[in-house]
C-alpha cells in the first residue's frame, strides 16, 4: 500500500512539474508573480528613500535590494520558449529566438543589465551610501522600463 501511494504521488509530481511550462496558464502566472515581487521591492525602496530620517527602515533597504538580486537571477528562467503561446502572455515574440529555441540576444542583454543594476544597488545599500543609492535605484528602474517598453505588450 505504502509503495503504491509513493509511486502514485511520484507520478503526480512528475506530471504536474512537467506542465509548468507546457504552454499552459501556469508559466504566465508564475512570471507575473515574479515580476510583481520585483515591483513590490522597487516600490518599497522608493518609499523608504522618502523617509530620510528613519534609520530602522534604512536597514531594510539591503534586504529589499538583496531580494531584487535574487529575483533578477530568476528572470532568464521565467521566459522559456514553450511559454510564448501560453494564455495571457504579455511578452512580445521578439524576446525569443525561435530558431535557436532560446531567448533573443537583445533580451538577454536587457535581463543582464537588470541583474547588474540590482547588484550595484545592493552593494551601495551595504555601504550605506544613500547619496549614490538613489541614482542607482533610478538606473534599476530605467532598466525595468527599458525592458518593458521593448518586450512587453501594452495593456
Amino acid at each position: 500500500m505504502y509503495k503504491s501511494l509513493r509511486i502514485f504521488f511520484s507520478g503526480l509530481f512528475i506530471i504536474s512539474s512537467s506542465n509548468v511550462y507546457a504552454g499552459n496558464d501556469h508559466a504566465q502566472e508564475y512570471r507575473e508573480k515574479v515580476m510583481s515581487a520585483i515591483g513590490s521591492h522597487m516600490k518599497s525602496l522608493s518609499l523608504i528613500l522618502k523617509q530620510k530620517d528613519n534609520k530602522t527602515l534604512h536597514q531594510h533597504m539591503s534586504k529589499h535590494t538583496a531580494n531584487l538580486v535574487e529575483l533578477a537571477t530568476l528572470t532568464p528562467d521565467i521566459f522559456p520558449l514553450d511559454s510564448m503561446n501560453a494564455k495571457g502572455v504579455k511578452t512580445k515574440e521578439k524576446a525569443w529566438d525561435k530558431k535557436e529555441k532560446t531567448l533573443s540576444d537583445d533580451f538577454k542583454k536587457e535581463l543582464s543589465a537588470f541583474q547588474e543594476a540590482a547588484k550595484k544597488a545592493l552593494a551601495l545599500t551595504k555601504e550605506n551610501d544613500f547619496s549614490k543609492l538613489k541614482p542607482a535605484l533610478g538606473l534599476l528602474g530605467k532598466s525595468c522600463k527599458s525592458c518593458h517598453d521593448t518586450y512587453k505588450e501594452k495593456d
